[in-house]
């Protein structure tokens, strides 16, 4: 992907990188290093730790900025204050080693929340390892329907987030928004939040009756085939949008050279993306229906909205007359015939 300096070469081997973290715990445990103990006896502590790396290299990313080229940094930032520059971040694209620091933080946040996850079904079916006199042993007696659907569904959408990581390389948080303290701090302190679900899920052996597991699968995947199919969707057609595959697909022109799409998962409404997260967001709410964290799930689906409408006004002011008739199309922001 190019931009004014250089261009700019993404490294997609998040899915590889996920399998070796987990052959490492797989070792440790093998040799009595009992990392699974490790991390739920520390998970404050780790969680405190992972609060202040995000903080440090947030603060770095702030200091850095300010020795990068002007045509580096977020032009939204232009006559704001020094706190929303910190926040919002001002380098767009801050680099180090040819590694890119948004998507390496996205990965660790993928492989963070998906490890914890891990050491908590594992210490749950008194995971036991030994290569050496090649034993393995696991309680799965421990588990239960709710608890096996809830961790097959996560591990779905994680695995999914490293295998199509290379779709991001065209989101908008990539190519838009900058590194700061928001992106840096949220992405570390992510995957310990998230998890809690699944502690409360184990340390209350939630049960819920086998119609409404299979609710919230049905709500999940079509989430998931909503989510996935819109971003891919995207990608393709940011990448090359004379390809042959959107030649039936209806597409508007703009001033600035590009096309929208507006038909397929583009024209059922304004942002199927974020209707496919929600979607995903909503299948957890009967797990965590009674716990404190259904606020949290409340929070994720109100900041998605947010979003949807934040990039609806930004493509108005970016897309002028086009955008328009492309909303004269697409009358709708998430919900076909709703909202």
């Amino acid at each position: 992907m190019p931009d004014k300096q250089e261009k700019r070469i993404y490294r997609m081997n998040g899915i590889i990188s996920i399998f070796i973290v987990i052959l490492i715990v797989l070792i440790l445990e093998s040799q009595h290093i009992r990392f699974i103990d490790f991390v739920l006896k520390n998970f404050l502590s780790l969680y405190i730790s992972a609060l202040l790396v995000g903080l440090t290299i947030s603060v770095l990313a702030y200091i850095r900025s300010f020795y990068v080229p002007i045509s580096t940094l977020n032009p939204h930032i232009i006559n704001k204050g020094k706190i929303y520059n910190f926040v919002v971040g001002r380098e767009l694209h801050p680099r180090i080693w040819n590694l890119d620091w948004k998507l390496l933080v996205i990965r660790n946040s993928i492989i963070t929340k998906f490890l914890i996850d891990f050491c908590l079904l594992g210490d749950k079916v008194e995971l036991y390892i030994d290569f050496a006199g090649q034993m393995f042993n696991a309680n799965l007696n421990n588990l239960t329907p709710t608890c096996i659907v809830y961790f097959t569904l996560t591990a779905v959408y994680a695995i999914d987030g490293l295998i199509f990581e290379y779709t991001r390389v065209t989101s908008k948080e990539l190519q838009q928004e900058a590194f700061g303290y928001y992106m840096g701090v949220r992405y570390f302190i992510d995957p310990f939040i998230a998890s809690l679900t699944t502690k409360y899920i184990l340390d209350h052996n939630i049960m819920l009756p086998y119609w409404e597991l299979g609710l919230v699968t049905g709500i999940f995947l079509t989430g998931y085939l909503i989510y996935r199919g819109s971003n891919n969707q995207k990608d393709s057609f940011r990448k090359n949008p004379y390809s042959p595959t959107f030649s039936n697909l209806d597409t508007l022109p703009t001033t600035q050279g590009k096309k929208l799409l507006c038909s397929g998962f583009w024209g059922l409404v304004r942002h199927p993306n974020y209707l496919g997260h929600i979607l995903i967001e909503l299948s957890i709410v009967p797990f965590v229906l009674k716990s404190p964290l259904l606020f949290i799930i409340l929070l994720k689906v109100a900041f998605l909205i947010h979003r949807s409408i934040r990039d609806n006004n930004h493509c108005k002011l970016r897309y002028e007359s086009a955008w328009d008739r492309y909303c004269s199309k697409v009358r709708y922001y998430l919900i076909p015939k709703v909202y």
